[in-house]
């Protein structure tokens, strides 16, 4: 988990310039994969190349469960 302060001065996104509302789309934080195991919400019937996110509340406000073994 990476903190927004943290992604934007490791430059993850790149280093080029940024528009003017990348600061403010990224969110609080960020989660990085360091393995082969990810999370799978939706099953589609085809293959999907990307994904979509949208701006209302129930799609920017997403819940944190942390399980420690």
């Amino acid at each position: 988990m990476l903190t927004k302060q943290e992604v934007l001065a490791q430059k993850l996104f790149g280093d080029g310039e940024a528009c003017a509302n990348f600061a403010e789309s990224i969110g609080d934080f960020l989660a990085i994969a360091v393995g082969d195991k990810y999370f799978e919400r939706y099953q589609h019937p085809e293959p999907m190349v990307s994904y979509h996110a949208g701006l209302v509340a129930d799609e920017m406000l997403v819940p944190l469960i942390v399980v420690e073994k």
